[in-house]
């Protein structure tokens, strides 16, 4: 589950990158949405939500675990075309086939059951329907890490591979485009990765978190934005564009 403490909102603090990787990722994902019935699935405040509304989408439907959330969500998008509910991510409260794009982003590491709520995409979703995804790489985050470790990050369940990522999409969808946000250092990865596996306590964590710090200072936009993921580049969240639900 989502937590309070993760939810981006206008209010309160966050480290510049974060508000960037959001704002890039909102960006991305509402390039889909133009005279579309979307589903932001996780929308939290509302934030992807308004970006989708001003984009142009026919209709969007907003869901959240949080009922505070929802709530600051519903005074936020008063006056757009959004119908807002509470409810859990693997029991959508819509029809089957009644959306065209889904948007979930950042939400699959907080679930218990990812197959079901990949399922549930699957059974709102539209033939010709697409789902955007985003997810962090376990491989730049936990880096040293297997599938069956749980993360530093306490309120995910799991991180995936960007492999594992494109595994798992591929069972429930024919086609599939990947794309990397947040790139980091192809080497330093790789050593953050020799000592995520030869020490305990997410030590490689702490450290890639350190070496962070200096963003605080400068960082920029553009240096977040969603594109396409070239061979032999690591990047800290992987995007999928999924099409032909199964």
């Amino acid at each position: 589950m989502l937590s309070e403490e993760e939810r981006l909102d206008e209010e309160g603090w966050f480290p510049p990158w974060v508000r960037f990787e959001h704002s890039c990722r909102y960006r991305f994902a509402a390039q889909f949405v133009k005279g579309k019935t979307v589903l932001d699935c996780a929308c939290g405040s509302g934030l992807g939500t308004l970006s989708y509304a001003r984009a142009g989408a026919g209709k969007v439907i907003g869901v959240d675990c949080s009922e505070s959330a929802v709530r600051s969500a519903r005074k936020r998008l008063d006056g757009f075309n959004v119908a807002l509910h509470q409810a859990d991510a693997t029991a959508l409260p819509l029809e089957d086939a009644s959306v065209d794009v889904v948007i979930s982003l950042e939400t699959i590491e907080h679930l218990a059951d990812d197959a079901g709520f990949l399922s549930e995409i699957g059974r709102v979703l539209r033939r010709d329907g697409l789902l955007v995804m985003s997810t962090p790489n376990r491989t730049v985050t936990n880096p040293g890490r297997s599938l069956g470790d749980k993360p530093c990050n306490p309120y995910h369940v799991r991180e995936y591979s960007a492999e594992e990522f494109q595994v798992m999409l591929a069972e429930h969808f024919g086609v599939c485009e990947f794309y990397g946000q947040s790139e980091a250092s192809r080497w330093g990865n790789r050593i953050l990765s020799l000592v995520g596996k030869m020490t305990p306590w997410h030590t490689a964590v702490r450290v890639r978190q350190i070496l962070k710090l200096p963003l605080l200072l400068v960082d920029r936009e553009q240096w977040h934005e969603v594109r396409p993921i070239e061979t032999g580049r690591y990047f800290e969240y992987i995007t999928a564009v999924c099409r032909e639900p199964r």
